[in-house]
């Protein structure tokens, strides 16, 4: 059985790089990078450390770069995360050092719910027309969303559906002595993903708000059993089921975004809020990270017009 989750996962890889290297890579990509820094407050548990839930404060950076073409209809995303807390328990004698990386990878299959997606009056524009007969590759770094609404219009709605590979990477310490000081977190997972962004005009700029919805549908995951030492596990070599395949039932978790898009003379703004939940209920173990952050950063936009 643990083989068929593994075989698919590696299938499942394999088939998202193909496909990205075929759609996103060729073409007039326009290539959108954001960068963000968040705070905000963080609930945790970990029964194999302790039944008690620890509260405070979190801080994260986070890493975003999508990859589109407007005349094909796959685009493609990663993201890089890393975050930091500090939580204590409720008599403030004991804190959690804790710790994550985040990794994820995928395809979104693009539908324009309103607006044209790259002509005008049935002929192609001239920002993605092919003007010479040589194989050169031009950096337009001029701002490719303005651009990209002299074709298509002011106002769009884009509706974005597909899957991620997500990996993490972290853990907990406890600071007051016990026998489970600490807990270490791994897992990947396969996220489908929603995002729905919308353009629009506003003190003669172009604004966007985006919604972001990603929930684990599978996976595989590291842990202990309950009771089960991480001595016994990697000197002794006594494993127990440490490996164990993750699903809705047992590991219910969602990560979902809401930012704006606010352009300022030449920079564009990027504000929001991320939840962040992430939850599991295996080998007798109750563990949860639930944070709420606001999101705070920038965000670049070009494009890459290949002209032959």
């Amino acid at each position: 059985m643990k083989m068929r989750y593994y075989s698919f996962l590696v299938l499942f890889l394999i088939c998202l790089s193909a496909y990205s290297q075929r759609d996103t890579i060729q073409g007039d990509n326009i290539t959108v990078k954001s960068n963000m820094v968040g705070i905000g407050g963080t609930n945790v548990l970990d029964t194999y450390i302790s039944p008690e839930k620890y509260r405070g404060m979190d801080i994260r950076f986070i890493s975003m770069t999508e990859k589109w073409n407007p005349n094909k209809k796959l685009s493609y995303q990663r993201m890089f995360s890393i975050n930091a807390s500090l939580p204590h328990n409720r008599a403030e004698n004991c804190n959690y050092l804790a710790g994550m990386i985040n990794y994820s990878w995928g395809l979104h299959y693009n539908i324009i719910v309103n607006g044209q997606r790259s002509t005008v009056n049935g002929q192609q524009s001239t920002v993605n027309r092919r003007q010479t007969e040589s194989n050169q590759v031009n950096l337009n770094c001029r701002d490719a969303k303005e651009e990209d609404r002299k074709v298509n219009g002011q106002r769009q709605l884009r509706l974005q559906l597909g899957a991620l590979l997500e990996g993490n990477l972290g853990g907990l310490y406890s600071t007051r002595s016990s026998n489970n000081v600490g807990q270490a977190k791994m897992s990947i997972n396969i996220c489908p993903s929603a995002i729905v962004s919308y353009d629009f005009p506003l003190w003669k700029r172009i604004f966007t708000a985006r919604y972001e919805i990603d929930a684990p549908l599978f996976g595989i995951m590291f842990s202990p059993n309950y009771g089960q030492s991480y001595y016994e596990i990697f000197t002794e070599g006594n494993s127990d089921h440490n490996i164990v395949l993750t699903s809705l039932g047992n590991a219910p978790s969602m990560r979902h975004f809401l930012t704006l898009d606010i352009p300022i003379k030449s920079v564009t703004l990027r504000v929001g809020y991320e939840g962040d939940f992430q939850q599991s209920n295996v080998n007798g173990i109750k563990s949860h990270i639930w944070t709420n952050s606001f999101l705070i950063g920038y965000v670049k936009r070009f494009k890459l017009t290949k002209i032959r």
